[in-house]
C-alpha cells in the first residue's frame, strides 16, 4: 500500500535524516524535498530531519497489520520534526509534498 502511494523509484535510503533512532527500530527512505516513507519495525520514537524541505507536507500513517490509512495531518517543511506511530507493532509514514 505504501509504495502504491509514492515513486520509490526516485528515493535513496536515507537513515542519516533519522535521530534518536535506536538500532533496527526505524528505516527511512526519501527523495529529498519531495517524499519520505519510515518504516517503524515495533512501534518507537525517532526525529526526521525535513530542513532542506519547503513547503506544506502531508503525513500519513499506514497500520500494516490491519492495511489502513489514518488520517492525514500536515506540516510545513524545514525543520526537523518528531515522528512516532500511533501503537505498536509494524507501521509505516508517508510524508509527502504537496
Amino acid at each position: 500500500m505504501l509504495t502504491d502511494e509514492m515513486n520509490v523509484f526516485a528515493c535513496k535510503p536515507s537513515n542519516h535524516l533519522l535521530s534518536h533512532r535506536e538500532q533496527n527500530e526505524a528505516f527511512a527512505l526519501s527523495e529529498t524535498g519531495q517524499q519520505y516513507a519510515v518504516y517503524f519495525t515495533d512501534g518507537g520514537f525517532v526525529k526526521i530531519d525535513l530542513s532542506e524541505a519547503s513547503g506544506i507536507f502531508s503525513v500519513r500513517w499506514l497500520h500494516i497489520m490491519v492495511s489502513e490509512w489514518q488520517q492525514a495531518e500536515f506540516i510545513k517543511g524545514g525543520s526537523v520534526i518528531d515522528l512516532s506511530p500511533p501503537g505498536g507493532g509494524p507501521w509505516a509514514v508517508l510524508i509527502k509534498k504537496g
